[in-house]
C-alpha cells in the first residue's frame, strides 16, 4: 500500500483534466473558429492581414484548466498536512504548502508576532523544513528556471481561479507562413509580443503588383491559452509541467521520509 496514494491520485486527476481539455480544444479548433482576413491598409497599394474571431473559445475550457491546476495545488497542500502530522499527529493546524517569491514575504511578522517561516519551522520536522525552505522561489538565483516558475505560476494561477474565471483566448500561432505568390512584391510581419490574438490584431502587411488578385496562400494556425492574458498566457503543456513539478516535489519528500515509503 502506498501512503501517498491519495495525493498521487489528485495529481493524476489533474492530468486527466488536461487530457480532456486537449481533446475538447482540438475538436473546437477543427471548426475553424478564426481566420486571417485581408483589408486595404492606409498606405496605397498595401493590404493588412487581421485576425478575425468567428467564435471565442468556450469558458468551459478555462474552468477545466482551473480544475487541473487546482488538483496540482491541492496535492501539495495535502502533502503539507501529512508533513505537519508527522511532527505532531494530533495537530489540527491547516498549513498550506508554502510558496514565497521574496524573503520579506517569508519572514514577515504578523500581528501575533509570528511569521510564515517560523510557523512552518515549528510545524514540521527539521529535514522537511530544510527542503521546504530550499524550494522557495526567492531562494533561486535563476528565477527563469522551470522549477521556480512552475511553483510561482502554479500559485498565481490557482489563486486567480479561486476568485475569478480563467479566460481562454487565442495566442501564439503554432504556424503562420505565407506560400509563394509571384504577384507579391513586398511583405512585412507586424505580429509580435505579447502574442495574444485579439479581434483585428494586425498579423502582417503585403503589397501586390498593380491589378493582381489579393491572395496570400497562408498556413496559419493558432492555439488556445489561458489568462488573464497576456501575463498568464499559459498553454496546457505549461500547465502539465506544473503537475510534473508537483510530482517531483512529492517524490523528494518521500525519499527522506520512511513513513512515506510504499508498504507490502
Amino acid at each position: 500500500m502506498d501512503p501517498l496514494a491519495g495525493i498521487f491520485a489528485k495529481l493524476q486527476r489533474g492530468f486527466d483534466h488536461l487530457q480532456e481539455l486537449d481533446g475538447k480544444m482540438r475538436a473546437f479548433l477543427l471548426q475553424k473558429p478564426y481566420a486571417a482576413v485581408h483589408e486595404p491598409d492606409d498606405e496605397a497599394g498595401w493590404y493588412v492581414a487581421r485576425f478575425r474571431v468567428y467564435r471565442e473559445p468556450p469558458i468551459e475550457f478555462g474552468i477545466i484548466a482551473g480544475e487541473a491546476v487546482g488538483q496540482f495545488r491541492s496535492a501539495l497542500d495535502h502533502l503539507m498536512m501529512r508533513l505537519v502530522r508527522l511532527r505532531n499527529p494530533t495537530s489540527t493546524e491547516r498549513i498550506i504548502f508554502p510558496i514565497y517569491g521574496s524573503l520579506a514575504e517569508f519572514t514577515r511578522i504578523n500581528r501575533q508576532g509570528d511569521s510564515p517561516c517560523r510557523t512552518i519551522r515549528k510545524a514540521v520536522r527539521p529535514e522537511h523544513y530544510t527542503i521546504l525552505k530550499r524550494l522557495q522561489p526567492y531562494r533561486r538565483r535563476h528565477p527563469s528556471a522551470i522549477e521556480v516558475n512552475s511553483l510561482s505560476q502554479l500559485k498565481r494561477f490557482s489563486n486567480v481561479d479561486k476568485h475569478d474565471s480563467i479566460h481562454p483566448t487565442y495566442a501564439k500561432p503554432t504556424k503562420i507562413q505565407p506560400g509563394h505568390n509571384p504577384d507579391i512584391v513586398a511583405f512585412e510581419w507586424e505580429y509580435g509580443p505579447p502574442y495574444v490574438l485579439d479581434e483585428d490584431t494586425r498579423l502582417y502587411r503585403v503589397k501586390f503588383r498593380p491589378g493582381a488578385e489579393v491572395k496570400v496562400p497562408l498556413l496559419f494556425s493558432a492555439e488556445i491559452v489561458f489568462g488573464p492574458a497576456p501575463k498568464y498566457a499559459l498553454t496546457t503543456r505549461i500547465l502539465g509541467k506544473y503537475g510534473l513539478r508537483a510530482a517531483a516535489i512529492i517524490d523528494e519528500f518521500r525519499a527522506v521520509t520512511p513513513e512515506f515509503q510504499p508498504k507490502e
